[in-house]
Order: C-alpha cells, then sequence, then structure tokens
C-alpha cells in the first residue's frame, strides 16, 4: 500500500485550482531548485492539500483548496486508515465505511509521485544495517504534475484510493493509487466515477528510492 507520497505545494496547487476557477491554462514546470522544492512528503497522519468541488445545491460551481489530514480515524484501529480499496468502496452490502464518502465526497490528491515498497527487493537500513525493503518512486513521464483519486470525510480526513497494478507497477508492488490522466479529473470528480478504476492504460516511471 503507499503510505508516502509527494504532495504538491499548497501554493502551487492554489494556482492550478484558481486557473480552473477561471477557466485559464495552466502549465506546470517541474523545479530543480534544491533549496524550492515543490512538493512536501506525506505520511499518513499529516496535513496536504486536496481538492474537491464546490456546489450550490446540486449544480457544481468550481472547485475549492483544503488542507486535510490523511488518513480516517476508527475506533477499531490505532492507526488511520489512509487508503481506500476501490473494491471494498462500491461494495453495497455490509459494513462500508467508504460508502457515503464514495458517492457525495471524492476529490483530488495534487502530487508529483508516490512510493512503494519492493515485494522482496531489500537494502541495508541507513540506521541499523539490517535488511529493509527498497521503496520505489513512481512518477509520470517528464515530471508532469499527478492528480490521485480520493475520498474524504466531514471530519477533515482524506484516503487514496487505489486499484490492480498495471504492467508498470506489478513488479514491484500489489496495488497502486488510482491515478487519473488530466482528461479525467471531472469524471472522478463529477461524472461515471467507476471509469477510472481501470489504470491498465496508465504508463509510469519507476526508480529506486
Amino acid at each position: 500500500m503507499c503510505s508516502r507520497y509527494r504532495a504538491l505545494d499548497y501554493s502551487i496547487a492554489k494556482e492550478f485550482v484558481d486557473a480552473l476557477n477561471n477557466k485559464e491554462a495552466f502549465v506546470y514546470e517541474p523545479q530543480d531548485d534544491a533549496d524550492s522544492e515543490p512538493y512536501q512528503l506525506v505520511f499518513p497522519g499529516a496535513t496536504a492539500p486536496i481538492i474537491s468541488p464546490v456546489f450550490a445545491g446540486d449544480k457544481p460551481t468550481g472547485l475549492a483548496l483544503d488542507k486535510l489530514s490523511w488518513g480516517y480515524t476508527v475506533e477499531w484501529n490505532n492507526k488511520p486508515i489512509f487508503n481506500t480499496r476501490f473494491e471494498t468502496a462500491i461494495k453495497d452490502e455490509g459494513r462500508n465505511m467508504w460508502r457515503e464518502s464514495l458517492a457525495s465526497r471524492r476529490c483530488l490528491i495534487p502530487s508529483i509521485g508516490f512510493y512503494e515498497p519492493h515485494k522482496t527487493e531489500t537494502k541495508p537500513s541507513e540506521k541499523t544495517g539490517k535488511p529493509i525493503k527498497q521503496n520505489y518512486l513512481f512518477t509520470l513521464p517528464n515530471d508532469s504534475l499527478m492528480f490521485i483519486a480520493g475520498v474524504f470525510n466531514a471530519e477533515g480526513q482524506y484516503s487514496m484510493m487505489t486499484t490492480s497494478p498495471n504492467k508498470w507497477v506489478s513488479d514491484i508492488h500489489t496495488r497502486m493509487p488510482i491515478v487519473l490522466d488530466k482528461s479525467e479529473l471531472m469524471t472522478w470528480l463529477f461524472g461515471d466515477y467507476e471509469k477510472v478504476f481501470d489504470r491498465s492504460g496508465l504508463e509510469l516511471v519507476a526508480e529506486r528510492a
């Protein structure tokens, strides 16, 4: 499961949201300046930007940028639940903590990359020297801006939607976040969202982290 990712810097995410709301073009230019990283490394429980729809009644009126906490808190687990399997979220029967969020609280998680641990590959820990799983950073080709499908709740918490890995991820990990193509952003927020669950054709670039 994805337990850390590179959240897009809030100021850049704000520029993107403002551009969309004003129906203007937005061009993301990756930064190489080590003193001004365009991202925040986020772990479960941390606060990061998410983009959610704004409605007037049933009519969508634009997008909003908020800072929420990564992971739903639940009584039956002492750690936040920060990944949401789409297969579980779409179930109609039984206990489903994601049902309401999926129906009416979908969001975009602005990012420039996510990490997954390799299934078998290890490396020595810098602290102890003992073997630990090798992490891989996944990005889009050409360091493109990445948007991950998410859901959020009324308590100011969000979770990352996950699906089966595609061919760029499957050799490394058994799941992957639902990374959206730019043409799918409004589909996830406002449309027939189940169309985005299949990520088999989405190209990703992997590198050791």
